[in-house]
């Protein structure tokens, strides 16, 4: 299914909230952060890469489904 996705570039808005996000769970494994709070951080990941690609609940869904 992947082959088929198109990639998309993120709004400059978007890029800089995805890198903060990403700049945050480097900074937790390197500090030893618990794991839930990384786990926290990557959802706040996947929510912004849901909208950059206009997911609907029900594509969301499949895509966690398919992801376990």
């Amino acid at each position: 299914y992947a082959r088929n996705f198109p990639i998309l570039l993120p709004s400059e808005t978007q890029a800089k909230r995805i890198k903060g996000l990403v700049e945050r769970i480097i900074q937790f494994y390197k500090e030893g952060k618990l794991e839930q709070d990384i786990k926290n951080v990557d959802y706040e990941i996947d929510q912004e890469v849901y909208k950059l690609y206009g997911l609907t609940k029900e594509e969301i869904k499949f895509v966690e489904e398919s992801l376990r």
